[in-house]
């Protein structure tokens, strides 16, 4: 083909629509998944801790993750299974909370060689396996959870095999999810090169087509020049080379159009819901602030301990009795916070007891991470709820959740506060996990607007007699 000029615009459009619509949906859509996913092997290796199956991992706290690694997959001896499965679970879980907390989540950073990394993680145990598997991790972990009886103890039995089933659903999110953003780096990687590098050659179809392999080592030479240190993909290449060049290119052109194309009608399609699907996708996104809320709490409450270890002077330890019999608060940490309040613009001093605070917001995140489990049976309740009783339910919560995330940062400053130097330094920074909470606000009550704006269009189509 001479000129391909055309469908390279065309394709560029497309890429750009799609870029878009990653960074605005899909790439938060994988962070949920892996938190909701983190959460739940979290809950399978605390109820294997608890009945002496698996065992804490002492040096957990110590290692230092800059990346994300897979944990060792090989064979394991039967006498060392305990202590391997705790071992490899712990690490495993360690490589899940940096992945939630501290890994970015943009195009540029997820890479195709990190996408693979994501699916392997995603994919170290085979939640839809059991003992009989291939894969030694996935038999020696179903092996320990079939080790506790379903007849006196239901109440583990019932936890695992919804976390088993919930870890299952997510993967199979996860992987598509990761499927779809690594078709776009292939389908970006394609088009850099055909904007970069094809332009600097002289070559045409009947150029490639007498030498395919010639016109690869061309293009590798000239992208290498161009891109230094930059992967060189000559499966990718061959591709292009095949759309541009080869005999039944233009056929190839259209099916990669009709591709994107036609997924961008699905979508249009799949936004075209009742108004109550609005709100139980609300739920569902307000549900995920819960996980973030138990993120944010399980780090308040090691920073908490970090801050208790605390050697204190006697001097100290007389102020802090005098403070407690003053304020008749024995018993209970008291904290002095200052809280800003958006609706006034001004700042408070509030006082609270730490452990009443963290009793509290532990009931309001499994509160709301109940919302969006469909098998619970606070989600069913709120499924047979009026559209109105659903939205009254939402606004509440979420000013709940706006309060207490409020609370967040005045905590974190004041246990810096107190902390001493090298104490500060071991202090887990909120910083992230506000921010996700912030975000699941924001999207929840971006859901509550469209459900608004819809009923309000709908009264008026009634008020002028027309029918929807």
């Amino acid at each position: 083909m001479e000129d391909n000029q055309e469908f390279v615009l065309e394709m560029e459009d497309l890429l750009a629509q799609k870029c878009k619509l990653i960074e605005e949906v899909l790439l938060e859509r994988i962070h949920e998944n892996f938190a909701i996913y983190y959460k739940s092997v979290q809950t399978v290796f605390n109820v294997l801790v608890r009945k002496s199956l698996l065992s804490e991992d002492p040096y957990k706290y110590e290692q230092k993750i800059s990346e994300i690694t897979i944990p060792d997959q090989g064979d394991v001896a039967e006498n060392d299974k305990g202590m391997q499965m705790s071992i490899r679970i712990s690490n495993f879980e360690s490589q899940l909370e940096f992945l939630n907390h501290y890994y970015q989540f943009s195009i540029e950073f997820l890479n195709m060689k990190r996408i693979k990394t994501l699916a392997s993680l995603a994919t170290y145990i085979k939640w839809e396996g059991g003992p009989t598997s291939s894969d030694p991790n996935t038999s020696i972990l179903f092996e320990m959870i079939n080790k506790i009886p379903m007849e006196s103890d239901q109440v583990s039995h019932g936890i695992l095999k919804s976390a088993v089933q919930g870890l299952a659903k997510h993967t199979k999110l996860i992987l598509r999810d990761l499927k779809e953003l690594s078709s776009y780096h292939r389908e970006a990687y394609k088009q850099d090169i055909r904007q970069a590098v094809i332009p600097e050659l002289d070559l045409d179809q009947k150029g490639y087509l007498e030498n395919p392999e010639g016109a690869i080592k061309r293009v590798r030479q000239k992208y290498t020049a161009i891109k230094k240190g930059t992967p060189f993909y000559s499966d990718l290449v061959k591709e292009m080379l095949e759309e541009l060049y080869s005999e039944n290119g233009s056929q190839l052109q259209q099916e990669l159009l009709s591709k994107y194309q036609s997924k961008e009608k699905k979508r249009v399609k799949k936004k075209e819901v009742t108004h109550k699907s609005l709100l139980t996708d609300a739920l569902k996104i307000l549900a995920s602030g819960g996980i973030y809320l138990d993120q944010a709490m399980t780090k308040v409450r090691s920073n908490f301990n970090i801050l208790e270890n605390k050697k204190e002077s006697f001097g100290e330890k007389f102020k802090k009795w005098l403070k407690n019999m003053v304020s008749k608060e024995q018993g209970k940490f008291i904290m002095d916070l200052e809280i800003f309040e958006e609706e006034t613009s001004l700042s408070k001093t509030v006082r609270i007891d730490f452990n009443a605070f963290n009793e509290k917001v532990s009931k309001q995140g499994r509160l709301l991470q109940a919302c969006g489990t469909e098998m619970s049976q606070t989600f069913q309740k709120l499924k047979a709820a009026s559209e109105e009783e659903l939205f009254k339910y939402i606004a509440d919560r979420v000013v709940d959740l706006q309060k207490t995330c409020s609370f967040l940062n005045p905590i974190e400053t004041y246990l810096k506060t107190e902390a001493t130097r090298d104490q500060r330094g071991k202090l887990a920074s909120l910083d992230k996990d506000i921010e996700n909470i912030k975000s699941c606000i924001k999207r929840t009550n971006s859901k509550r607007f469209d459900y608004s704006t819809r009923m309000e269009e709908q009264e008026q189509l009634k008020r002028l007699g027309i029918d929807n």
